[in-house]
């Protein structure tokens, strides 16, 4: 097996063995600006951590975002986050 083969997510043996069911994260080591859809239907930017797969196979972000002066992480589903505008 070649050396210089590296993946952040671990070797293909873990991958596999971690099975279709096993929750997936991946970290956005220096964070990355979004926006985020609010339930009243606003974007408000927001700070992406990380991408995380859920067991259904679907993605959600961990992301902070400021609410009336506090910072607060939230998880959600990736259809409720798009690149800056």
């Amino acid at each position: 097996m070649s050396t210089r083969i590296h993946s952040p997510w671990g070797s293909l043996g873990d991958r596999l063995s971690a099975g279709p069911d096993a929750r997936v994260v991946r970290p956005c080591p220096h964070g990355r600006w979004v926006e985020f859809r609010t339930d009243d239907g606003h974007w408000v930017p927001a700070l992406l951590a990380a991408w995380q797969r859920q067991p259904d196979r679907t993605w959600w972000g961990r992301d902070v975002i400021v609410e009336d002066g506090a910072a607060t992480e939230i998880l959600t589903t990736a259809t409720r986050l798009r690149p800056p505008s």
